[in-house]
């Protein structure tokens, strides 16, 4: 496994390098990609960089007063539906002003449809002497999914050869980007999870009354990759053994088949609904584990929060997933569609009060000993300040703060591109 090794072994940060003026280009949607955006914002805010949110409206997660700075810009679509190219061409003209103002330095796009096309779309805009290096992150769905279009993968791999870096959230993913693009392996750099959602020492099973129901946790975006249904199935047969219920977290296209799979197996009055809220830590408090069916997750970032929060995960055994929450330690992994099995897998934790606080012990000191905000925030301006150094190389500049001994390289076999 080596997505946390990302982190491992790196250089302490100079503490003479100056403050940065960061974009950060995210999408506003409750999800993985703009919880990692926001904390990332907070975090190097809080390490002395200005830093600019860019966004359509400000994400769930960003934190009010925290430091970071808000800037509105145009909609250009969604993770699964690609904005049309008059709409990526309106970011790249907002984000180019924003530049501009703001004198960024960085400009930091998360997902390479339509924010890294639109970042380095931004950059070519402006004079030379004004113009950001452009980072892009990869999060999945750019890879996964839109990336089955011809056109489109022409387009991404163009920007992502265009980025000054480039980064994937999980070893799966660089590989897949490097095999998909035909493009250098980018540099791994794992999601973050904030503070510990329950109080120290914590982990396992939540006390309860006797009698009362169990509680079964599914955090997503409700889209048909998330297999949300199957959480439905798997409550319906652990039911059968101890009751308990289905707390659901977010919202989607799936939402009604929830509930039509509720009926049909009638345990609709075991369904709870709570909506898209960014107050995640209050459900986990309430959960006893998480069920993460997926078919397909290039992280798993419910699962991170969740391990955090000392909850055993059961899920599938697929893509980044099994590089975060790992089987047999903190959770438990099957097969995509394997329902019958993750019921099992549930029941097993849920009646054994011992083992499930095990898993959630052990799944709390990996949150925090691999996926800790302030690394993850480092190991990003390790990126940074390489392509900001090989940026100053290219136009014979002093390299200033660039020269930082990052361990990571922007590609793991190519050096960034520069512009003249």
């Amino acid at each position: 496994m080596c997505c946390p090794s990302a982190l491992a072994g790196r250089p302490a940060a100079p503490t003479d390098r100056r403050p940065l003026r960061i974009g950060i280009v995210c999408f506003a949607a409750l999800g993985g990609s703009s919880t990692v955006a926001a904390s990332l914002a907070g975090q190097l805010a809080g390490a002395g960089h200005a830093v600019f949110l860019l966004a359509p409206v400000p994400p769930l997660r960003l934190q009010a007063g925290g430091g970071v700075r808000f800037r509105a810009m145009p909609g250009a679509g969604h993770p699964l539906r690609p904005g049309a190219a008059t709409e990526v061409d309106a970011l790249a003209q907002a984000l180019a002003a924003v530049v501009a103002a703001d004198g960024l330095d960085v400009l930091h796009a998360h997902y390479a449809h339509p924010h890294g096309l639109a970042a380095v779309r931004a950059r070519d805009l402006l004079p030379v002497g004004q113009r950001p290096v452009v980072v892009t992150t990869l999060h999945g769905t750019e890879v996964t999914a839109l990336a089955a279009d011809p056109a489109m993968a022409a387009s991404m791999r163009a920007a992502l050869l265009a980025s000054d870096g480039v980064s994937a959230v999980s070893d799966f993913l660089a590989d897949a980007a490097r095999s998909v693009f035909h493009m250098p392996r980018p540099v791994v750099i794992p999601n973050a999870v904030d503070a510990v959602l329950r109080a120290p020492g914590a982990g396992g099973l939540p006390p309860r009354p006797a009698g009362q129901r169990r509680v079964l946790l599914h955090v997503s975006t409700l889209r048909p990759v998330k297999r949300a249904v199957d959480c439905v199935a798997i409550l319906a047969l652990v039911n059968r053994r101890l009751p308990c219920r289905l707390l659901v977290v977010g919202e989607g296209p799936d939402a009604d088949a929830l509930r039509r799979e509720a009926v049909r197996l009638d345990v609709a009055d075991q369904l709870c609904f709570a909506g898209a809220t960014a107050d995640v830590g209050s459900f986990l408090r309430q959960a006893d584990l998480l069920l993460l069916p997926s078919a397909s997750e290039s992280f798993g970032m419910a699962a991170l929060e969740a391990m955090a929060a000392g909850v055993p995960v059961v899920g599938s055994r697929v893509g980044g997933l099994v590089e975060v929450a790992l089987d047999g330690v903190c959770a438990r992994l099957l097969p995509v569609g394997d329902v019958a099995g993750m019921a099992q897998a549930a029941c097993e934790l849920l009646l054994d009060p011992r083992l499930a606080a095990a898993y959630g012990q052990a799944g709390r000191r990996i949150a925090r000993a691999r996926y800790a905000p302030a690394a993850v925030a480092d190991a990003y301006l390790g990126l940074y300040a390489r392509a900001l150094g090989a940026a100053a190389r290219a136009r014979g500049l002093p390299c200033g703060s660039g020269d930082h001994p990052a361990a990571n390289p922007v590609f793991t076999d190519h050096q960034p591109r520069c512009h003249r």
